[in-house]
């Protein structure tokens, strides 16, 4: 699925690149499952903070990150 299609239905802040290109076939929230093709949820959890894991889903080949969080170095990842 597009990932044009899938932000639609959601209420964005900021995308950064052409969500009309990106196909999307994945969801995780583990960075270590991240690839091409997958969004990365990074999510507060109780145990850990999955901001911290952006850098390694981007190492990746992760396809899009998605914070709960602003992150003001997104535009560098």
């Amino acid at each position: 699925m597009l990932l044009s299609k899938i932000l639609n239905s959601v209420s964005v802040v900021q995308v950064v690149g052409n969500p009309e290109i990106i196909e999307i076939n994945k969801i995780t929230i583990d960075s270590r499952e991240a690839q091409k093709g997958s969004i990365f949820f990074a999510l507060k959890g109780l145990k850990t903070d999955g901001h911290k894991y952006i850098q390694q889903a981007v190492s990746n080949g992760v396809s899009t990150v998605v914070l709960e969080d602003e992150n003001p170095n997104v535009d560098r990842l």
